[in-house]
């Protein structure tokens, strides 16, 4: 029952998040078109996109149905499509911040990021396979400076999360490699990122970034600080509405 469930969920979240990215190229609003099919008193069960799936069930629970197939001889096609679709979402996130801050005529190289949600899904301090993790990487990989601020979270340790983007990896500077290299020694490893601390969320953070990224959508985070703050906001959780947006001088970019 558990794995249907979960199953189940990985694929409709995978299908919403191909089918927001479809409505981006063609230039609609697929928030507007899932509240619309909401209206529909039966038959249609309404999906969010986001920037990717989290926690210790969604993401790990269908390759055990995944696998058994394969035993069996069977290639369960839904399954590896879904999961294919939504682990490319934070890739494709931080490439929706990019174009953010170009049509702002900003790099994100030197960029000031500030993340607002880090837990999985709203609401709890889970952060187990959350796609903020690897966001933020992402992001800080592509030169950008990132903070985050999330009321359940208080801090982010990459020590004790399960993405492959924060395990160890060699990063060395371009001229301790070639110092490396002719020394025949081998390059130190360590961490792009231990631990990240939530800051405040106040008028000056938000005022200082450059672009602000809502990847969760906890209920008490002050949304208006960030409407009457931000300059660029890219809201991959639509929960900055057409009326909000419409309220504030910042650019809104939905995903």
């Amino acid at each position: 029952m558990k794995l249907l469930e979960n199953t189940f969920r990985l694929v409709n979240i995978g299908f919403i998040n191909e089918f927001a990215r479809l409505c981006r190229q063609l230039n609609i609003d697929s928030g507007e078109v899932i509240a619309a099919a909401s209206t529909k008193p039966f038959g249609f069960m309404p999906f969010q996109p986001g920037p990717g799936v989290g926690g210790h069930c969604i993401p790990l629970d269908p390759h055990y149905l995944a696998w058994e197939s394969k035993r069996q001889g069977f290639t369960s096609r839904f399954i590896e499509l879904a999961e294919d679709v939504n682990s490319q979402m934070p890739a494709y996130v931080v490439e929706l911040i990019s174009a953010a801050l170009n049509e702002a005529r900003k790099s994100l190289r030197d960029a000031h990021i500030l993340v607002v949600g880090v837990a999985y899904k709203k609401n709890i301090d889970d952060t187990r396979r959350s796609p903020a993790v690897a966001v933020i990487d992402r992001l800080r990989m592509r030169g950008a400076v990132v903070s985050y601020h999330d009321p359940h979270v208080a801090e982010l340790d990459g020590r004790h999360n399960d993405w492959p983007e924060w395990r160890p990896r060699v990063i060395v500077p371009y001229e301790r490699r070639s110092k490396d290299r002719a020394n025949g020694a081998d390059s130190p490893r360590r961490r792009r990122v231990d631990t990240l601390e939530s800051v405040p969320l106040d008028p000056s953070h938000v005022a200082r970034a450059d672009c602000v990224v809502i990847l969760t959508d906890h209920d008490i985070i002050d949304y208006q600080t960030i409407l009457e703050n931000a300059s660029l906001i890219v809201d991959t959780r639509q929960v900055i509405t057409p009326e909000r947006a419409a309220a504030t001088s910042a650019k809104v970019f939905a995903l």
